[in-house]
């Protein structure tokens, strides 16, 4: 009679995927539940997804009062993201250099750890700034030769220099002051579109991956003419934010720049998990009622949702994401 009750409770199971029943616990076999098909967020609630930070700072020989200015500074640029999964990488705008400083919240005293990374930078680099160019190089690799972006990291890049981004070339000449800026290269490596065509491709440009400045905007932009004249495909400036190099405090800058990337990680929300070749429909709630969003309004990266700033209404009050084919159990 027992093993009769036992081969029912399997028919049973079969069935209907019912968990309980007849039999006793030792004879009921364990069942995970089945993942749900639908997600709801609360808007507004930032998550701990990673932020990879790269610091690009000028270090010809006018720079030493802007390293000093800027060293103690690390405590504003992170107030609005402090809590984020954040960490910092620093280079040079000698693309020669590589990050060889990444920080995050488990350095120890890290506000030192960035205080002496920037001012140790030194002034003896390139008079060619190649900020993009040292851009695209300390995205790529660190000086140990390793991958230091994460995986669906949003990603934020501070340039900070007092004269143009070198677009000349060709881009590998030697300086003024005899150093040989590494081989030379095809011309357009040197623009700032090419950071814009980089990020692109490792992200979504301005919305996964945002660039900030403090540059020269003296002499109505002699210094930084190439900066401020690119524009991308869509005649969006290459910066999201920037500011003088010259202000004499970074404090407003730095907290504006908080801002924007804190933004973008309000946008960003953890999935359970992913559906392999499953289609998402993200919904969401206003005073207006319920909108599905098109494919273009969002990005789904591993397990990472990010929603472009322009698809949030600001009365929004849910934010819903439904697999489809209900049918199978994930």
């Amino acid at each position: 009679m027992r093993v009769l009750v036992f081969c029912l409770v399997l028919a049973c199971n079969k069935i209907s995927f019912f968990s309980g029943g007849i039999g006793g616990k030792e004879n009921q076999p364990t069942k995970p539940l089945p993942l749900s098909n639908e997600e709801t967020f609360a808007p507004g609630v930032m998550v701990r997804s990673p932020l990879d930070i790269l610091v690009v700072i000028d270090n010809s020989s006018s720079m030493t009062a802007v390293h000093q200015g800027l060293s103690d500074k690390l405590d504003v640029l992170l107030g609005q993201i402090k809590d984020s999964d954040w960490q910092i990488a620093l280079t040079t705008t000698d693309p020669r250099d590589c990050p060889q400083t990444l920080i995050t919240a488990a350095t120890p005293d890290y506000q030192h750890v960035f205080r002496a990374a920037v001012v140790g930078l030194g002034t003896g680099g390139t008079v060619l700034e190649q900020a993009t160019r040292a851009a695209i190089l300390g995205l790529q690799k660190d000086c140990s030769g390793k991958a230091w972006l994460r995986n669906n990291s949003a990603i934020a890049i501070l340039i900070v220099t007092d004269e143009d981004n070198f677009e000349r070339g060709p881009c590998g000449m030697v300086d003024t002051s005899g150093l040989s800026v590494i081989s030379p290269l095809d011309d357009r490596a040197c623009h700032v579109m090419a950071l814009h065509t980089y990020l692109q491709k490792i992200r979504i440009a301005g919305v996964t991956a945002k660039v900030y400045g403090l540059i020269n905007t003296s002499n109505n932009g002699a210094h930084s003419k190439n900066f401020l004249t690119w524009r991308d495909s869509n005649g969006k400036q290459i910066f999201d934010h920037y500011a003088s190099v010259h202000d004499e405090d970074y404090r407003a800058t730095l907290s504006k720049i908080s801002q924007h990337i804190y933004n973008v990680l309000q946008n960003r929300f953890v999935l359970q998990k992913t559906h392999p070749n499953k289609t998402a429909q993200i919904y969401i709630t206003s005073n207006k009622g319920e909108h599905l969003l098109t494919a273009d309004d969002y990005v789904i990266d591993d397990n990472i949702l990010t929603l472009k700033t322009t698809a949030i209404p600001p009365d929004t009050s849910s934010i819903k994401v439904v697999w489809t084919d209900a049918r199978k159990v994930y």
